[in-house]
């Protein structure tokens, strides 16, 4: 075998064996290498994420509180409402019957006044006829 052979074979030996000493050395080690920096990252990001979602967890719990105060006076309000829509209606309704009422008095009156008016008209008659002025 020639020596050429001989160092290119080795090399390669040489060569394959270091591949192996390095990914054997970095297998399963992600501190060693730039993925260690992405991992820590990540990481990082997760946390933060986790922290976010309890900040927004104990907003939600908090905001369904105000909208569940919110709800209830709006029952409030409506059961209110509909007492008012209501007293509402029978007070136009007895404001109809009244202008009604007023109406019928009205025309009652003119008519007492007209009866009235002929009434005294009729009470001169009279006094002139029996010779009072």
């Amino acid at each position: 075998m020639s020596p050429g052979i001989l160092i290119a074979v080795t090399a390669a030996i040489g060569a394959f064996f270091g591949f192996l000493g390095i990914a054997y050395k970095l297998s399963g080690r992600i501190a060693t290498t730039e993925a260690g920096q992405l991992w820590a990252e990540a990481e990082k990001m997760r946390a933060e994420y986790r922290e976010e979602i309890a900040r927004c967890s104990d907003n939600l719990d908090r905001m369904q509180g105000v909208v569940d105060r919110y709800e209830a006076r709006i029952r409030e309000v409506e059961t209110r409402n509909k007492r008012l829509v209501d007293e509402n209606e029978r007070l136009t309704h007895r404001v109809s019957e009244l202008e009604v009422q007023e109406h019928r008095l009205s025309l009652e009156n003119q008519r007492g006044r007209a009866e009235r008016d002929k009434m005294r008209a009729r009470i001169m008659e009279l006094e002139l006829q029996n010779g009072r002025p």
